[in-house]
């Protein structure tokens, strides 16, 4: 049990914090600003904050307390949307209504209902009940105003963040992670700011060693929609919040046709200089490709035999060790890659060339697609393709060192 001098301290800071954000939405600040600002204390400090004297009096006390319950962590959320049934007004019944039928929290849901109770019992009800109460998140209108795109990690997921702005102010954050093989693999939202977007769009470049590039808001929709196949056709169950999202992020006005980079750099050229697909294992020294390879669960059979002593084999035919090692590289990416996977690293190195273009390093992106366009050309007589030798030979060196130390290679986070 925590000594009472340290009691007492914690509970004079929240004392001394809790009139500041009253305070502030009285003054007239921006009811949106105090909310975030609002999500960088702890949840008492929080919740000290809302009831603090005269909030609930403040002109802007409803728009504020109805963008903490749908932004808040849960049981922040729930004292806002509990002090939204003391403000006797039919703004905010209307903003209780709003947060019952979009919350994506059971307690809160449960406190806005309770709320909506208690004003429709002293005769405060929202405006067009009927209409309101039957919406869902998905309903909700809202317009994209900027859509940026991660390159993509090792294990073929990107992530594709939307900034869609609200009818009533605000915007809504959709996070969208995508995999090459998988296709569409989570959808969150969050309800924010263009001010928060943009301080978490800043954070994640300064934080990625990759690059973050900014997409055409119908070409994001495109792949988003190109991922959605990809699941049904790989059996794989849909993100349940697509469904919900899906008139903001997904029906584009025309379908996926080809890669966004192909309206720069022509296929048809690239494939005239066989120079740059020679050059394409030179893309893994850029930080988008770096952390390409395959996981040591999946080359610990080639790996095994790359480290096996030559002593200890039985060799039924001449093979020199050279011979050998190219053997077994062939081996290993013929099964690690098959047309599926092809397929999947094309896509991969279509996007990852339109980063290239757009951060100053056409060069790379002249490689990427080169090796995107003749990846998966049919090599039966001729050696292994280059970006994939590359890849393969990358792979099973991992696999080799992880063998020897019992280290896992760390991977790149995405999400939001």
């Amino acid at each position: 049990m925590p000594e009472p001098g340290a009691r007492d301290h914690s509970a004079g800071r929240d004392e001394a914090l809790a009139p500041s954000i009253a305070t502030d939405l009285r003054d007239g600040r921006d009811p949106e600003d105090l909310a975030d600002a609002l999500q960088s204390l702890s949840d008492p400090e929080a919740i000290a904050q809302l009831r603090a004297p005269g909030l609930t009096e403040a002109p802007s006390a409803a728009p504020f307390l109805e963008r903490v319950a749908l932004s808040a962590r849960p049981p922040v959320a729930s004292v806002a949307a509990d002090l939204l049934g003391t403000v006797r007004h039919v703004e905010a019944a209307n903003a209780l209504d709003r947060v019952a039928s979009t919350s994506g929290d059971r307690a809160v849901k449960k406190a806005a209902r309770r709320s909506l109770y208690r004003l429709a019992s002293q005769g405060i009800k929202p405006e067009k009940v009927a209409e309101t109460t039957t919406a869902t998140v998905g309903s909700r209108a809202a317009t994209i105003y900027r859509v940026i795109a991660s390159a993509y990690d090792g294990s073929g997921s990107r992530a594709i963040w939307f900034g869609a702005e609200r009818p009533l102010g605000g915007i809504y954050l959709i996070a969208v992670m995508l995999n090459d093989l998988e296709g569409l693999v989570d959808v969150t939202v969050r309800d924010t700011t263009r001010k928060r977007f943009a301080e978490l769009e800043e954070s994640r470049r300064a934080q990625d060693p990759t690059a973050w590039v900014e997409l055409p808001h119908d070409y994001a929709k495109q792949l988003v929609q190109e991922a959605a196949s990809v699941s049904r056709e790989a059996h794989r169950p849909i993100p349940p919040a697509f469904v919900m999202w899906s008139d903001v992020i997904d029906n584009p006005d025309e379908p996926f046709g080809q890669a966004l980079i192909y309206r720069e750099i022509s296929a048809i050229e690239v494939r005239l200089h066989p120079t740059l697909v020679d050059e394409s294992p030179r893309l893994f020294e850029q930080p988008e490709i770096e952390p390409w390879f395959d996981p040591p669960s999946a080359t610990r059979r080639w790996v095994r035999q790359l480290t096996e002593s030559t002593a200890t084999r039985l060799i039924l035919t001449p093979e020199s060790p050279q011979d050998r090692q190219e053997r077994i590289i062939r081996e290993a990416a013929k099964e690690l890659y098959p047309p599926k996977v092809l397929k999947g690293l094309r896509r991969r190195l279509e996007e990852t060339a339109y980063i290239f273009q757009r951060t100053g390093r056409e060069v790379e992106a002249r490689r990427a697609v080169a090796a995107a366009v003749t990846i998966e050309d049919l090599r039966p007589l001729q050696p292994l393709h280059p970006f994939i030798r590359a890849l393969a030979v990358r792979s099973l060196m991992i696999g080799v060192e992880v063998e020897r130390s019992g280290a896992e290679p760390a991977r790149l986070a995405l999400a939001p």
